[in-house]
């Protein structure tokens, strides 16, 4: 009985898991946000690593805003036919591979990484991280960074880089 209302809690809006919290106990309803926001991932010493992390943070806040005017409930079926997502307008195919590819979720099922989807405090940390580990992963979003004026997303020397790893 207990999986059954878990998956029946789990495929509600929030609004709806708010109305069931009161039924049921708190621990049978899935959280679905990523607890710690990007900002707080952040070393607080200033080294050249950091201050191109918080530039990065700060180039994904306002690719949010290019994205999505901030919102994290936006759906857009876009040029290719197929739904793009949440605040940094991710399609299933590159949120899922790269959740499971980056480990950010090591022990999600694809059901489960779904459920982030329009999480947008996970959907920053993700794109962090796609940049982080290879640069060029921008051009997910090169509708914005190109066409509508974004600009790149700023660069670590590779001097830096060696000390990130």
């Amino acid at each position: 009985m207990t999986n059954l209302i878990r998956g029946l809690v789990a495929s509600m809006s929030l609004s709806m898991v708010i109305a069931v919290a009161i039924v049921l106990p708190m621990e049978l309803i899935p959280t679905r946000t990523f607890a710690t926001p990007l900002n707080e991932l952040l070393e607080p010493q200033s080294t050249p690593q950091t201050e191109w992390q918080k530039a990065l943070k700060n180039w994904i806040e306002n690719l949010v805003e290019y994205e999505s005017n901030g919102s994290s409930t936006v759906k857009v079926l876009d040029w290719n036919g197929k739904y793009s997502y949440g605040c940094l307008q991710f399609q299933e195919q590159t949120f899922l591979g790269f959740t499971k590819g980056l480990k950010t979720l090591p022990n999600a099922t694809d059901e489960e990484i779904m459920n982030f989807i329009y999480d947008c405090e996970y959907q920053k940390l993700l794109a962090f991280k796609m940049i982080e580990t290879n640069y060029d992963n921008w051009r997910h979003w090169r509708y914005s960074v190109i066409n509508r004026g974004l600009g790149l997303p700023p660069i670590l020397k590779a001097e830096d880089y060696e000390t990130l790893k």
